[in-house]
């Protein structure tokens, strides 16, 4: 047991500049020793009472990185690149005063400027009680059955809305955000949904015949059961969209479910 113990590693607390640190590996006190973090001169101890020289441990410095007097070649070797590697240290972390000064100056130039100006008005608020209209803010809205007549929602912001058995028959729904919107059984015969986003829309059993659908994003849509004759796709991306059928439909459908 005794044998055993004594051919494990040791850990070794190192003393630099007063600093005592540890306790580390010979493998990791060699490191340092390469990249200037400690030098042969500094110390080692097992139990910080005796304290050695760090190039007089034979078995924690190689051979060539000895301070014997045999070895005063490969000594003068290592403390130069050591004094290297601190000097680079010392450039690399030495920050520029103007440069810095300069920063600092514009950017509470920048801060006093916003605070004259002050924030503008955030316009994302949902309009849940708002009529249709283009443009309308309904993200996150609980409209269900809603009946927009023959109103435009071109442009609105319906991302996310709840509008299960909405009625949108020949609505203009170009441009509006419909992405991860419920629509599942709404009425959407010969809406026009040129442009519009509806990434992630539930439209299982929507009635979409006839409507427009070029050129929208349709990817991760669900049209399970959905019923789409005489739909118009040109251009709409179907990446991973669920078709009526159940099936995913394949990256890069475009116009048509691959």
């Amino acid at each position: 047991m005794n044998e055993q113990n004594s051919e494990s590693p040791k850990a070794w607390f190192t003393r630099h500049d007063g600093l005592i640190s540890g306790p580390v590996s010979e493998a990791r006190i060699r490191q340092q020793l390469l990249e200037g973090l400690l030098n042969l001169t500094d110390q080692i101890s097992l139990d910080q009472q005796e304290w050695l020289e760090i190039g007089r441990v034979a078995e924690v410095v190689p051979l060539q990185m000895r301070a014997e007097s045999g070895d005063k070649a490969a000594m003068a070797k290592v403390e130069a690149r050591a004094k290297q590697r601190s000097k680079e240290r010392a450039r690399v972390g030495r920050i520029p005063v103007v440069p810095l000064v300069v920063t600092v100056v514009i950017l509470l130039g920048v801060l006093l400027l916003s605070l004259l100006i002050g924030m503008p008005e955030k316009i994302d608020t949902p309009q849940c009680d708002q009529p249709p209209a283009p443009g309308v803010n309904w993200r996150n809205c609980l409209l269900l059955g809603i009946d927009v007549g023959s109103s435009s929602l071109a442009g609105a912001n319906l991302n996310s809305a709840v509008l299960r058995q909405g009625k949108f028959s020949a609505t203009n729904l170009s441009a509006a955000d419909l992405s991860y919107a419920d629509l599942r059984k709404a009425d959407l015969r010969y809406a026009q949904l040129t442009n519009a986003l509806l990434v992630g829309a539930n439209l299982q059993g929507a009635d979409l015949r006839d409507a427009d659908l070029r050129e929208g994003d349709l990817r991760f849509a669900d049209f399970t059961g959905a019923r789409m004759q005489g739909v118009l796709l040109s251009g709409s991306r179907l990446d991973d969209a669920i078709w009526t059928d159940g099936r995913q439909c394949a990256e890069q459908s475009l116009g048509t479910c691959r």
